[in-house]
């Protein structure tokens, strides 16, 4: 409440009054507008000054957790290309030390026909029919070796061909739904950070508006708003530092969520395991409860400080109500005074005229004499009438300044109410934004989830894919230890053909001693001596053409092997 002291002269009466007796009186007193101008522009500049700063430090937050996000989601996706390639590496590793184990094998398996088929064109050399028998069962066994290697081939490209197809399946599911992810999140940050430049564009030209209003309306010098403005002031600072601190506390908490959160999710990511759904399921849990104990709290502070905030503005409405009746009811009083004064001035003269009309039909001779004096009465009373009417002018002009001031407190109280909402939209806002911050971490929670999935199915594949590679090993060796024995045996046959042909020698030089007591039998010998020639001929030929046709097999299934290893 502002008090006047000193004094103070009034046109209407020519009275100098105090600023009690004013007030009593009615008639607004002059009011320190200096003083409550400066009061006035820095609260407003206070109250700039923090909102201004309370929504930089909000979208410089928001900017801070997108950097750290996109820079943990960068992680993330190296660790996760680095741990694909180093599987495949393996796989692939283990498939090329596979293809040489064969390599080596057949390259062994090669030398051992070689020798295998020298130690038959030498013993065919011989030319005994009794071989046509164990060169079949030979070529059995290899023709026997031959399908089972073809079906082994064809189980490991079948298993080889499942195995590309599944990786290929993962990495294109996981790759997709981890984009998406990120996709998803992307645009809700993007939608957070247009929501928090609309509401401080919004903001800013709420409380310019509000600025000004305030400064147009202290401009008007109602001196009995004062300690009502000092009180919607006070009640305006006070609901705005329990605001900030509500808004610090949801930062503070946001902050710690989002670092916490954060690190596990990284943590979880880097290990790939099974603990970051539950951490995320924590998490989430955690973030519900803080979002509704900030909701339960946001909602209990508007219901309180705004119906103080409409208790408060309503005292000062009618105030200002009461303060404007008593002030019209004043000047109307004044001026229903002033107009029975000119009446009776109105009368006074009226009288006046009709005397000096009659005065003048009876007296024209002192007529001229007693103009003057008239004239110079009629020019008092018209100065008087100026003079009046200047003051007239003045009330009028200050009743025109009390309607103008009234229409600005009404303009300052809408503007206080659209500042009321504006925070309650903003505070709708934030709710709607950790809502929908919830869900894109439950949507990254599900996307976790489905790749720890993934990851655990591609596991089980290349379990079965080793284990597959692990009996064709097994199948290989016992294929190797056949070909030993088939080794073996051939060895002996050699040796056994060795003695045989010690023993035809021998035979030989019985035959040549023998050849001049059958000379009669000489040209049968040489016709059956041409005939065995030529089967023995037709034999090796036979072989030949088998072992060349293993070979080639053998050959074919090797590239194929190396072809489906090569496209691994």
């Amino acid at each position: 409440m502002v008090i006047v002291t000193g004094t103070t002269t009034y046109y209407f009466t020519g009275t100098t009054y105090s600023g009690e007796a004013v007030a009593e009186m009615g008639i607004v007193p002059p009011v320190n507008m200096t003083a409550i101008s400066s009061v006035v522009n820095q609260a407003v500049q206070q109250i700039e000054a923090n909102v201004t700063g309370e929504i930089n430090q909000v979208m410089s937050n928001m900017a801070t957790y997108y950097g750290l996000l996109s820079l943990q989601l960068a992680n993330v996706q190296q660790t996760l290309n680095t741990s694909i390639a180093d599987y495949a590496s393996e796989l692939l590793n283990y498939l090329m030390s596979v293809n040489a184990y064969m390599a080596n094998n057949f390259s062994a398996l090669a030398g051992q026909i070689n020798t295998v088929q020298q130690a038959l064109a030498g013993y065919m050399a011989g030319n005994f029919s009794e071989l046509l028998s164990g060169l079949s069962n030979v070529n059995s066994a290899l023709t026997s070796v031959n399908s089972t290697l073809l079906s082994v081939a064809a189980q490991l490209s079948g298993q080889i061909t499942t195995a590309q197809q599944a990786l290929a399946a993962y990495m294109a599911g996981n790759f997709s739904e981890l984009l998406t992810g990120l996709s998803g999140l992307n645009s809700a940050l993007m939608s957070v950070n247009s929501t928090l430049l609309s509401v401080a564009a919004q903001l800013s030209g709420q409380i310019t508006t509000a600025q000004q209003a305030l400064a147009a309306y202290m401009a008007g010098n109602f001196s009995a708003l004062a300690g009502q403005v000092n009180a919607v002031q006070q009640a305006l600072a006070s609901n705005y530092n329990l605001l900030s601190l509500q808004l610090k506390a949801v930062q503070q908490n946001l902050a710690a969520y989002m670092a916490g959160n954060f690190s596990e999710v990284q943590t979880a990511l880097s290990l790939l395991g099974v603990q970051l759904s539950g951490q995320i399921t924590t998490a989430q849990q955690a973030l519900a409860s803080q979002v509704n104990t900030v909701q339960q709290t946001l909602a209990g502070y508007m219901a309180n400080n705004f119906s103080a905030l409409a208790s408060q503005i309503t005292s000062a409405q009618q105030a200002l109500a009461a303060y404007m009746a008593g002030n019209f009811s004043a000047v109307f009083n004044y001026l229903t005074s002033v107009n029975s004064t000119l009446s009776t001035l109105s009368g006074v003269v009226s009288q006046q005229l009709s005397n000096i009309n009659a005065y003048m039909a009876g007296n024209f001779s002192a007529i001229e004499s007693s103009l003057s004096g008239i004239s110079s009465q009629l020019n008092s009373i018209s100065s008087g009438i100026s003079t009046l009417q200047g003051n007239l002018v003045a009330l009028g002009a200050e009743v025109g300044s009390i309607g103008a001031n009234v229409l600005e407190l009404t303009k300052s109280v809408n503007t206080l109410t659209s500042y009321e909402t504006a925070a309650l939209n903003y505070l709708t806002s934030m709710n709607s934004t950790l809502g929908s911050l919830s869900s894109q971490l439950g949507s990254v929670s599900s996307t976790l989830s489905s790749v720890s999935s993934t990851v655990s199915s591609m596991s089980s594949t290349l379990s079965g894919v080793s284990s597959s590679l692990s009996t064709i090993s097994s199948d290989l060796s016992t294929v190797g230890s056949d070909l030993s024995s088939i080794s073996g045996t051939l060895s002996s046959m050699s040796g056994t053909l060795s003695s045989v042909s010690s023993t035809v020698s021998s035979m030989s030089s019985q035959l040549s001693s023998m050849s001049s007591t059958l000379s009669s039998t000489s040209s049968t010998a040489s016709n059956a001596y041409s005939e065995a020639a030529h089967a023995a001929q037709l034999a090796a030929s036979a072989a030949t053409y088998s072992l060349a046709a293993l070979i080639v097999a053998i050959i074919a299934l090797a590239l194929i092997a190396y072809v489906a290893f090569a496209k691994m």
